[in-house]
């Protein structure tokens, strides 16, 4: 039942993020991982509606790790994330409420919710800030961030991280900031360093590099 569930709902993410139904925003990535980890790609898309709410989903396709002697062209692990925006308040920035969608076969499904911030005064860099202490799973809450900064109209510097603080355990956290270099209109090179540190303790870093298309 869990496994049904968990592949209704990352289709509906997979929907909303390739925009099936609707996006004013698509991009396509797939990285080829180096050294042990795996290869992952991703559907991410945006669409805003009336009333300052937004939607941001994406879902990665990942294959199994190298390490582990799986065929790393095989995409059979899926996880994917739907957020929620409604801009409350615009005084230096937004300010709003953010609800908060998490599933697929690498993680159990969850629900988040929470506040968010991005600034207005630090243009042409973006940055959004979320705290999101609500888990529906009650053992901890989330900070995350993420950032874009066109450093040229052909190089930019964007990425995300995620800190879970967890009640009784260690705390987690991810991040995966990313370099992309323009190669002609809507593809992008882009070489992508990720960092996890998981609930032993243990940190993996890798290295990714591959293609992105926006549409």
């Amino acid at each position: 039942m869990k496994r049904m569930f968990s592949i209704f709902v990352t289709t509906v993410l997979l929907t909303i993020s390739t925009g099936i139904v609707f996006a004013d925003g698509l991009k396509v990535d797939g990285y080829v991982g180096i050294d042990e980890e795996p290869n992952i790609v991703t559907f991410t898309g945006v669409k805003s509606f009336a009333y300052n709410t937004s939607l941001f989903a994406f879902v990665d396709f990942i294959s199994e790790e190298k390490s582990e002697g799986g065929d790393n062209y095989n995409l059979a692990r899926f996880y994917g994330e739907a957020k929620l925006t409604k801009v409350l308040w615009e005084k230096y920035g937004q300010w709003g409420m953010v609800v908060e969608l998490d599933d697929g076969s690498v993680a159990k499904s969850l629900f988040r919710s929470g506040v968010s911030y991005c600034p207005s005064f630090l243009k042409p860099f973006n940055f959004l800030i979320r705290f999101l202490p609500y888990r529906s799973d009650n053992i901890g809450g989330q900070i995350s961030i993420s950032f874009h900064y066109p450093i040229f109209d052909w190089l930019f510097l964007e990425g995300w991280s995620d800190y879970n603080y967890l009640y009784g355990q260690k705390n987690t956290y991810i991040a995966e900031p990313q370099l992309g270099i323009k190669l002609r209109q809507n593809l992008y090179f882009i070489a992508e360093y990720r960092i996890n540190c998981n609930p032993k303790g243990e940190i993996v870093d890798d290295l990714g590099l591959g293609l992105e298309y926006r549409f």
